[in-house]
């Protein structure tokens, strides 16, 4: 009789062992597939959000390097009202003449003005660049913020940082991005720290000389001026680059 309950607490203490090595294995299937499945979801909103981040980053690159283009055969100026036709490209007046003088009246271009008229510029343009992308999904759910960019002009290189905030999220999971730095190397802000000083020239009524301009700079920057009378056109560019920034002073034989 001893024996007998012996060996049924034997079985039975088999019987639980079984068991709880059968639940253990279920347990442990359940935990991998949430472990699994939570890797797998995040994972898949990080793979997605950093191919809008490569988009993004893509369009503003595109489109600010046309902007800034623009900008330097516009004369800083991408909507000019007064300009003068050369070689069928407008060059756009930053000295204005005064009559009977060879003096000029100075509306140039800082580098806070650049920057303002570049950073509407490329706002107004990247729009249609990002919206090529498809954001609707659905796995997920998307959530965009509104779009904004900064612009810095140094002296070879210019600054934009784009700011337009996505975010994915499933259930718990959440991806998002926000930020897009580049920098063109452009000597945006160099060249225009020349136009003023040929500017402060032409207002005084003050002869420009390339060779000793250029000079005086000792070769880094490069200046050709022509003369469609009775205008004089300026196209300025760095050593090695091919940027250039080009802009006119009106003659006073106009009025």
């Amino acid at each position: 009789m001893q024996k007998r309950g012996q060996v049924t607490i034997f079985i039975l203490g088999g019987i639980v062992v079984v068991v709880a090595l059968v639940l253990l294995f279920f347990l442990s299937d359940i935990f991998d597939f949430t472990a699994q499945r939570f890797v797998d979801t995040q994972a898949y909103l990080d793979s997605e959000i950093v191919s809008v981040s490569h988009h993004v980053s893509q369009c503003l690159t595109d489109v600010s390097q046309k902007a800034l283009v623009l900008f330097g055969k516009q004369g800083g100026d991408f909507t000019p009202d007064y300009v003068v036709s050369y070689y069928g490209e407008p060059r756009t007046f930053l000295c204005l003449a005064v009559s009977d003088s060879d003096a000029c009246i100075y509306r140039g271009v800082t580098r806070s003005v650049a920057e303002k008229q570049l950073e509407e510029y490329i706002t107004s343009h990247i729009l249609s660049c990002i919206q090529e992308y498809s954001f609707d999904s659905d796995f997920y759910t998307v959530s965009r913020g509104e779009l904004s960019v900064a612009v810095t002009v140094y002296d070879t290189t210019v600054h934009i940082l784009g700011t337009y905030p996505v975010t994915f999220t499933k259930d718990t999971f959440v991806a998002s991005s926000s930020l897009y730095p580049i920098v063109v190397p452009v000597p945006l802000g160099g060249l225009l720290d020349q136009v003023q000083t040929i500017l402060s020239y032409e207002i005084v009524g003050e002869d420009i000389h390339p060779v000793a301009f250029s000079r005086a700079y000792f070769g880094m920057y490069e200046i050709s001026i022509a003369k469609p009378y009775p205008h004089t056109v300026y196209t300025l560019n760095t050593f090695g680059s091919d940027y250039i920034f080009t802009f006119a002073v009106e003659g006073y034989d106009a009025l």
